[in-house]
């Protein structure tokens, strides 16, 4: 399939033609913003065959290696669609800084956002040939570019209203949603960029940093901004901008942009309204108080602080309505809520400035109190473990104040890394600010960005550590478990009845309402077991109540383990093996030794190997591993059969952690496939249900004939 796709391409471009049937779209609306009844306020995406696409990505690509390598286009003030530029990024952040610097030393300054009506779909194809033989571009590639759109249909659909243009020839302007348009569209606009370059016209833009760097003019795509310290100049700018527009045949909408400026007035730096115009219409200013938007970013004379207090706040909340009504498993939500954070938070994180006091005090609080609902915790249960990984037995949950920092050194290597200077100007003035500044000098955001985390996590990882109580069986079990074996238990909870995943993570966390926690919390006068006068710890009622020993409760819970681990190894048993089990309907152990009771037993070429079970607490995972292989170090003693013995041990704690080499380890022994994933996780799951009963029914009388727990 390569060879014929790579055979056909290089026929399109030797012969500089685009194929008939690829010159044909389907057109879906997505609505922007405004009223719906208006078709300016829809974005129109042309979805091409796929071919065609892959081929004017191949076009893009070459041309944009040409156009780079010859150094034929600017970049500076032109930063949409460029391959490693973050535009929207040092756009915003240069804005930003240009306020509240001329703020600080109390300079005008007058910002007007423009706005082109349609101006993708208004390019002329000939302004297109124009622009790409004034770069310089070869005739042949010209040619096949301009091909494309000779004889262009497009179908523009909607489903919902059944909509159904038939066939529309495009005469004018770039597909939205084809990879080459933007290009061309830049190139287009070039000419702009190019003369804007001119140091007689830059000496109108505002003046910063070192003294002698200025800054007139951003543009994004069609989003333009004019930055003046001067009316006088701004208007200026204006009507440059006017002519090359009637030049390019674009039409500027004088209604849809937005004027704004500073300045000193009687004494006093404030908004002021300034008087602009476009075509002899009036633009619109910024009304006293408000704010612009400028690529997804709002701006005003007042302090960023609280709007973005309130827009990160805002996102926060309807994060978690969003999620809270999923009818989803509490972890999971849990998930849920990670993605929906991302999406709503990374962007106002990245590009507003707020203190990690604020992050912490409001954003952190309120995603942690929501998640203590979730998953049922008490007030003195600690948060330290939600960000942590699942291999660490976290919830793997981003919280805002990780989040800010992260982004916020995005930004800052998004600037220090621009191919722009201004920016590495930028990045100088406003490096004290940076989170992980030792990590701005790695190039690989990706990179940096993982370092950061591995260090947020550490840090949250020695806080949980450093409590004395509920950081017991995390550092227990981290040390006696693979990552792979934390991670499983972790997902596999997500996935079990909700009441049953939350007595997990209190039992984890040593937060139950135990007789000893109710006491230490005030809540009752003695910490004492009802049943046996002994402290009523966690472990006490899982694993170690002399009386629940008695009435069988624990001998329960080791038996339905039991069962699952005998059902793997009698289903794949090799032919002539013999199979002992202690339980009912198997051969009884009795009949191979004298005076121990191995749980399993598999006779396999002239040996007897032993598994022996341990439904143990998380703590003594490997104590119990221990014990058991010393207690049957001389089982060969007791073997009927005058034949070796070898012992090995199955732990499975009383939460449903399952470690898997010494079950493993006995499979290869007796010449059997190991123990699935899913098995793993059942045998975890029916310890985690059989303590859950236990713990339910701690005060009250053991059923004669308990049945085991089922399965959902």
């Amino acid at each position: 399939m390569r060879t014929y796709l790579a055979t056909l391409l290089s026929a399109c471009w030797l012969n500089s033609y685009f194929p008939r049937i690829w010159r044909r779209a389907t057109v879906t609306l997505i609505h922007k913003k405004g009223d719906t009844a208006d078709p300016q306020n829809f974005r129109p995406i042309a979805l091409q065959p796929v071919l065609g696409k892959i081929l004017n990505s191949c076009t893009r690509n070459r041309l944009w290696a040409f156009l780079t390598t010859n150094h034929l286009l600017d970049t500076t003030m032109q930063k949409g669609f460029w391959p490693g530029t973050d535009g929207v990024t040092e756009h915003t952040e240069l804005l930003s800084y240009l306020l509240s610097n001329q703020k600080k030393l109390k300079r005008d300054i007058y910002v007007v956002l423009l706005d082109l009506k349609n101006a993708f779909g208004e390019v002329h194809h000939s302004l297109i040939r124009f622009s790409l033989e004034h770069h310089h571009i070869p005739a042949e590639t010209i040619n096949l570019i301009m091909s494309q759109y000779n004889s262009f249909y497009l179908n523009v659909s909607a489903s919902k209203c059944n909509l159904n243009s038939g066939p529309v020839h495009v005469k004018r302007g770039v597909l939205q949603g084809d990879t080459l348009s933007p290009l061309l569209f830049n190139i287009v606009f070039d000419s702009l960029m190019s003369t804007l370059t001119d140091p007689q016209i830059q000496s109108h833009g505002v003046l910063w940093g070192d003294g002698l760097t200025r800054s007139l003019w951003t543009q994004f795509a069609d989003d333009a901004a004019v930055i003046c310290g001067r009316l006088r100049d701004t208007q200026l700018i204006l009507a440059f901008y006017q002519r090359w527009t009637a030049w390019a045949d674009l039409i500027i909408r004088p209604d849809k942009s937005f004027a704004y400026a500073a300045s000193q007035r009687g004494g006093r730096y404030q908004q002021i309204q300034p008087s602009l115009t476009i075509n002899g219409v009036d633009i619109p200013t910024i009304e006293q108080g408000g704010f612009m938007t400028y690529l997804g970013r709002r701006f005003s004379f007042a302090s960023d602080a609280e709007q973005a207090k309130k827009i990160a706040t805002d996102c926060v909340h309807e994060a978690l309505d969003l999620v809270g009504k999923l009818p989803i498993s509490p972890l999971l939500k849990c998930h849920a809520l990670n993605l929906q954070l991302r999406a709503h938070l990374s962007f106002p994180l990245s590009h507003y400035s707020l203190s990690k006091t604020w992050i912490v005090a409001n954003l952190d609080n309120l995603i942690t109190g929501q998640v203590r609902k979730w998953l049922d915790l008490p007030p003195s249960a600690t948060a330290h473990f939600m960000p942590l990984p699942a291999k660490w037995l976290g919830l793997d949950l981003v919280l805002p104040s990780m989040l800010a920092q992260v982004s916020r050194l995005g930004t800052a290597l998004a600037l220090q890394h621009s191919q722009d200077p201004k920016m590495r100007v930028l990045h100088e003035l406003r490096a004290d600010k940076v989170p992980f500044r030792d990590l701005v000098a790695d190039v690989n955001r990706k990179e940096a960005a993982a370092k950061a985390k591995a260090l947020q996590l550490t840090t949250k990882r020695e806080k949980l550590d450093g409590l004395t109580v509920q950081s017991n069986l995390f550092k227990c079990l981290r040390a006696a478990l693979t990552g792979s074996e934390a991670t499983n238990w972790s997902h596999h909870l997500a996935l079990i009845n909700s009441n049953i995943a939350n007595f997990a993570r209190r039992a984890l966390m040593r937060v139950l309402p135990t007789n000893s926690n109710l006491h230490r919390w005030g809540k009752l006068p003695s910490d004492s077991c009802p049943s046996c006068a002994g402290p009523e710890t966690e472990n006490h009622i899982l694993n170690n109540c002399p009386t629940s020993a008695q009435q069988g409760r624990y001998t329960w819970r080791h038996n339905s383990v039991l069962k699952i681990l005998a059902q793997h190894v009698l289903l794949h048993l090799p032919e002539g093996n013999e199979m002992f089990v202690d339980l009912p309907d198997f051969k009884n152990p009795e009949d191979l030794f004298t005076d121990i009771l191995p749980d399993i037993t598999v006779i396999h070429h002239g040996a007897a190997f032993i598994l022996e079970l341990t439904c143990c607490y998380e703590m003594n995972l490997e104590k119990s591993k221990l014990y058991k292989i010393e207690k049957y170090r001389e089982a060969s003693l007791s073997c009927k059969r005058n034949i070796p013995c070898i012992v090995n041990t199955a732990e499975v704690s009383s939460l449903g952690f399952v470690p898997s080499s010494s079950l493993n380890k006995f499979c290869r022994d007796i010449g059997i496939p190991p123990y699935p994933p899913a098995s793993l996780r059942r045998m975890g799951e029916m310890s985690l249900r059989c303590s859950y009963f236990i713990f339910c029914t701690r005060h009250k009388p053991w059923p004669d004939k308990p049945t085991e727990p089922y399965f959902h």
